[in-house]
Parts: C-alpha cells; structure tokens; sequence
C-alpha cells in the first residue's frame, strides 16, 4: 500500500499525510499503529479521491457529506464504517479506542450526526 498507493495518483496531486504516518509505522515495526494507518489511508483515499477515467485519482469532485441522502455519501460512509467496525475484532484495546476515534472524527463529524444518529443511518 505504501509503494503503490502514490502510483495511483494523478501527477501532481499530492499524497494524504496518513501515507506518511503509515510509512512511519511501517519502519518502526509496529503492527498495530500500521493496521490503524491502513484505516485512516483507506479513509483518507475515499474522502479525498476519485478515479478518472483512467483509473488514476484525482480529487473528490464536491460533495456535501451532509447530504445524507446523497448515494455517494451513504456508499463511502457505510463502506469505511464496515470496514472500521470489521477491524475491531482484530485489534488490540488501544488500537480499538483509536479506531473508535477515526470513526468519529473522520466519518461522524464528516456528516454532521452524533455516534447513534450515524449508527441508525448506516446499520
């Protein structure tokens, strides 16, 4: 993910700084902060980009992720909250608050919804 992520980026557009924090991860060895890294690019990824039709990223057109009716919006949101709440049954209690805290302040506050108003729209 760390070599290949910026091979899918259109020239010019810059990498998000959780592929920086994941690298870092990544050298220090340390698997529980680079299984949080690959969430946070993840998030990162779907929030900020979008392929063109050359299959490259480029920025997200905008996009109110207010608009909870919007199918972009409620396709992204309940991908990354699925892919969040899958990943922790495998990490450790420390890992499990700081995925906790992705959700809410990279997905929730994203949409404008408390905790349990993003649960009942998405589940």
């Amino acid at each position: 993910m760390i070599s290949e992520f910026p091979k899918t980026l259109m020239p010019g557009i810059a990498a998000p700084a959780s592929l920086a924090k994941l690298e870092e991860s990544y050298k220090a060895n340390d698997v529980q902060a680079m299984f949080l890294g690959i969430y946070e690019l993840t998030i990162e990824g779907e929030c900020m980009y979008q392929a063109n039709a050359d299959g490259k990223l480029e920025p997200l057109q905008d996009i109110d992720w207010t608009d909870t009716k919007d199918e972009t919006v409620q396709a992204k949101m309940k991908y990354l909250y699925t892919m969040g709440l899958r990943m922790l049954g495998s990490a450790g209690p420390e890992t499990q608050e700081k995925i906790k805290k992705l959700v809410l302040d990279k997905l929730v506050s994203r949409v404008g919804l408390d905790g349990k108003a993003f649960d009942d729209w998405l589940l």
